[in-house]
């Protein structure tokens, strides 16, 4: 606010001297005739001060217009760069939410094609209890892709501003450990184990639990299972702290450089780092995470701690905080 008010007097002297220094003589030698040092010098004479003060006010006038339509430009300006920024941000996050969505359908739709054409190309090969044991994973399956789709939709809805996020009261313990059952096939070709760490009692926030589940915890699972070091565990820990609960999901491989720390949840900054497989990400999944944790009210964090000769292994933990509501209510 006070370089704004030195601003405007600046433009306003300025404004003022070139009236008075530029304007004044100008007039002089229309009204006067003719050019010459006599006149030039004569027009800041006491003598005409007051033509000179009329020409000092324009000068100012003028100059605090300029002022003004130079703000007003700056201000369109910027807000252009605002809507451009926000319109690479909404591409991004669709692309994003196009790739996720590619990616995750891949897998039940991949087991539904391979458990069918097993079926129909050695159909005497299976028993009946077989077939529906089969037939059961392959409903499982699609039912899983249908819950992806419905998820993409909803989240493209409420990026378009379509719909709000409804929250309502939901066990964060058992969303949590369904999101932790989903990633047993990716776990076991890392060798990699789940440890669950949670209260006895009921956790129960005000979330939306399809977004939740898939865009919040599956995002950060599989960020933990892409850079966990090979036979590893990850550690999901959860425990009630006053009137919230911190959830922490922890992997233990290559920790996070310090100059990405602060970029990690950025959508105008991605960052994307191979896995400790070679896993590929698009690295627009945490802004996405971090995008509706906020709007369920909560937040989030990362700590990433480097190898030490005090600690051997790199960890990386995720740190979702949210409000809990009382389960008995």
């Amino acid at each position: 606010m006070r370089m704004k008010s030195l601003s405007t007097i600046i433009y306003i002297l300025i404004g003022g001297l070139i009236g008075y220094l530029l304007l004044h003589p100008i007039s002089m030698f229309i009204f006067m005739g003719g050019i010459n040092i006599g006149i030039f010098v004569s027009s800041f004479s006491p003598k005409h001060m007051t033509m000179a003060a009329y020409f000092f006010i324009l000068g100012s006038i003028i100059g605090t217009i300029v002022y003004f339509l130079q703000m007003k430009l700056l201000q369109q300006k910027l807000r252009l760069v605002d809507q451009n920024i926000l319109l690479k941000q909404t591409i991004s996050e669709k692309e994003t939410l196009t790739r996720m969505l590619s990616h995750d359908l891949a897998n039940p739709i991949g087991t539904s094609k391979n458990l069918l054409e097993l079926m129909k190309n050695e159909p005497d090969s299976f028993t009946q209890a077989e077939v529906k044991e089969n037939t059961i994973m392959i409903i499982n399956s699609l039912s899983q892709a249908c819950t992806l789709i419905d998820v993409s939709r909803k989240l493209i809805a409420i990026e378009s501003g379509k719909i709000e996020m409804e929250l309502n009261d939901y066990s964060l313990i058992e969303i949590i450990k369904e999101a932790g059952d989903s990633y047993g096939a990716s776990c076991l070709k890392k060798g990699l184990s789940i440890n669950y760490d949670f209260p006895n009692s009921s956790v129960v926030a005000k979330v939306e639990p399809v977004i939740f589940m898939y865009t919040i915890i599956c995002n950060l699972l599989s960020n933990a299972i892409k850079f966990s070091d090979i036979n590893e565990k990850i550690n999901i820990g959860m425990k009630k702290v006053g009137d919230k609960v911190e959830i922490n999901i922890m992997n233990i491989g290559p920790a996070i450089p310090p100059n990405k720390i602060d970029s990690i949840f950025s959508h105008s900054d991605p960052t994307t780092t191979e896995g400790t497989s070679g896993e590929r990400g698009t690295g627009f999944g945490l802004p996405l995470v971090h995008k509706f944790v906020k709007l369920m009210h909560g937040e989030i964090y990362v700590k990433s701690d480097p190898n030490t000769k005090e600690n051997s292994s790199n960890k990386t933990t995720f740190v979702i905080v949210m409000p809990t509501v009382d389960s008995s209510n």
